[in-house]
């Protein structure tokens, strides 16, 4: 898509992908690697409700911290553009903000999924569905529109999607209950904070 939109476009829209993607990791709490110990350590101990409990609240906070990071990126758009001093890049971050919302949701249905000992359904719809779908998203909105707003949509739209898909896959095969009425996993809550300060570290060496 390069030949599509200027060399200042692309630069752009890598630049605001990465913020995006940053914020995204950041936003994750490191669910997917505390929600593979914690539901593990359940099944082991025949807690087999107890650990799709787990599962139901690491994926309602994944909901939470995405859209937090969402609505901060959203709000932070124009202070970044000014610190980059990269014309339209406030707009792009905007319309990227789906990235940061989807990624929080698919580290806990990896972490769910890979606890349960899930392979193929990352694969298939996470790894190769999500990524047909963002280049899906960027092939025809630079096509039909040639502009570096719309591509971004379509590349967010598609990764959102692909995050959205495998989480629909998780919570079908029984692997995360609803939480509301129910009580909440508090040690999955409570054992979160390594988790995260690994992700920080992470995303500020990338």
């Amino acid at each position: 898509f390069a030949r599509l939109l200027t060399p200042t476009d692309v630069g752009v829209l890598i630049l605001g992908m990465g913020i995006c993607s940053g914020v995204g990791g950041v936003a994750t709490l490191g669910l997917s690697q505390a929600l593979a110990r914690r539901i593990a350590e359940l099944r082991v101990a025949g807690m087999a409700e107890v650990a799709r409990r787990s599962g139901g609240s690491g994926m309602l906070l994944g909901i939470v911290s995405g859209v937090v990071a969402a609505l901060a990126m959203a709000a932070a758009a124009p202070a970044i553009e000014n610190a980059f001093g990269a014309a339209r890049l406030g707009d792009v971050v905007r319309l990227l903000t789906p990235v940061a919302v989807g990624l929080p949701v698919g580290a806990a249905a990896v972490g769910i999924g890979r606890a349960w000992g899930d392979a193929g359904g990352r694969a298939v719809l996470r790894e190769a569905g999500g990524g047909l779908l963002r280049v899906g998203g960027v092939v025809v909105a630079a096509i039909l529109f040639r502009d570096l707003g719309a591509v971004a949509a379509g590349l967010a739209v598609g990764a959102l999607l692909g995050e959205i898909a495998y989480a629909l896959f998780v919570c079908g095969k029984g692997w995360s209950s609803n939480v509301m009425g129910r009580p909440w996993d508090s040690e999955l809550t409570r054992r979160l904070a390594p988790f995260w300060l690994m992700m920080v570290i992470v995303q500020v060496e990338t």
